[in-house]
């Protein structure tokens, strides 16, 4: 079992326009190996964001990475399972919210041949 917590502030300005962005964003992860054959993930995290500029343009889009103003999240819980010496899967889940109150939620499952 490993966690790790984490703490990360970030401040951009655009110095050719008027757009100003302070993001402060905690996460947490965690790692659980089960026999070493199987592998869960958790990874979570928060982010405020206090973005002046205008609204719906690509400067915004950029400087928030697709996020909006105010409180977003992220999660992520992954699956991964040695089925053999030679092939492995993978099932992945991740969720987003983001402060203009739309969650997005998206899967995935895999399995792979390992040479």
């Amino acid at each position: 079992l490993s966690t790790e917590l984490g703490y990360e502030f970030e401040f951009a300005n655009n110095t050719l326009g008027a757009e100003e962005n302070r993001k402060h964003t905690v996460s947490l992860e965690v790692d659980y190996s089960i026999r070493n054959r199987s592998w869960v993930t958790l990874t979570s995290s928060f982010a405020k964001i206090d973005y002046k500029g205008d609204l719906g343009t690509p400067v915004e889009y950029e400087f928030l990475r697709g996020f909006k103003p105010g409180t977003n999240a992220t999660w992520e819980v992954k699956f991964r399972r040695k089925i053999s010496n030679y092939f492995e899967m993978n099932i992945g889940y991740n969720g987003r919210y983001i402060a203009s109150g739309n969650v997005i939620h998206t899967g995935s499952m895999e399995v792979r041949a390992v040479f």
